[in-house]
């Protein structure tokens, strides 16, 4: 799995990031991704142990949150981060993940940033009038 089409976002006190995807499902595996490229590198995490997971949203935005907030709690009390995301079920918001990484090994994974929580500030999920799958995503820090 190769990195996901995204960019950084500058934001006063907190980072973000953009990200792009043909496909409303693979938009939150590429989700996942960038938010690991952006803490570590993807090119920095080997996809040893793997993972599933199911969460739930309200809605598409409430169901990025959910997600990217359960990656956090992963990375927090398993000490995991993941390199590689499919999604095996996504039926209307509630989604099944399957996420391959390993655990952190401080001499190998240098994070560029503290992430506190994953917010709801300009949060953005949805269809582009060219029919990419569009997220913004603001990660306080």
């Amino acid at each position: 799995m190769g990195r996901p089409d995204y960019v950084q976002v500058a934001h006063p006190s907190d980072v973000g990031f953009d990200v792009w995807s043909t496909e409303r499902a693979t938009l939150y595996a590429d989700a996942v991704l960038a938010y690991y490229d952006m803490l570590v590198g993807l090119v920095h995490i080997e996809p040893q142990e793997v993972v599933t997971l199911e969460v739930e949203g309200s809605d598409d935005e409430d169901l990025m949150v959910a997600l990217l907030s359960e990656c956090l709690i992963l990375s927090e009390t398993r000490e995991l981060l993941f390199s590689e995301a499919e999604v095996e079920a996504l039926q209307g918001h509630r989604l099944r993940m399957v996420l391959r990484g390993e655990r952190i090994d401080p001499e190998r994974h240098a994070f560029d940033l503290a992430v506190k929580a994953i917010t709801y500030h300009q949060l953005h999920v949805g269809q582009e009038e060219d029919g990419r799958w569009h997220a913004r995503v603001i990660v306080d820090i």
